[in-house]
């Protein structure tokens, strides 16, 4: 009995992770987009870097737009640049560094919201600058 219920628990979160993702990809088609371009950077770890596409930081927009009054959840940065992505319907996303992403299910949803507006890069000269202030 122990399999079936973990098999039949798995079908549900399954399910919903499926609706969830149909809500969000509504949300942004009913969207105009604010933003032509957002770019992610996944440092080492969980460490973000977003910026437009003239190089401003998005990071305090995103979250300040991810809060919500008299919620009192720790938020994860996961959320609040998916938050800010689905809130902003940029017309594409560029997501840098993307080996050093530890939560593949985040590229994945990002994938699945925003479909052919993701660009995944193979190496540009941002990431290479970024990479080279680490060191």
């Amino acid at each position: 009995m122990f399999i079936i219920d973990k098999i039949i628990e798995s079908l549900m979160v399954e399910r919903e992770y499926d609706e969830f993702i149909k809500l969000l990809k509504y949300f942004v088609g009913m969207q105009e987009s604010k933003i032509n371009k957002i770019h992610i950077f996944i440092e080492n770890g969980e460490k973000y870097v977003i910026k437009d596409d003239i190089g401003n930081d998005m990071s305090k927009q995103f979250k300040k737009g991810a809060f919500v009054e008299g919620v009192n959840e720790k938020i994860g940065i996961e959320e609040i640049i998916i938050s800010g992505l689905v809130t902003n319907s940029p017309k594409n996303i560029v997501i840098h560094g993307m080996d050093n992403c530890m939560n593949k299910e985040f590229i994945n949803t990002i994938e699945s919201v925003f479909e052919d507006r993701v660009i995944i890069c193979s190496g540009c000269e941002q990431c290479r600058n970024l990479l080279s202030k680490k060191i």
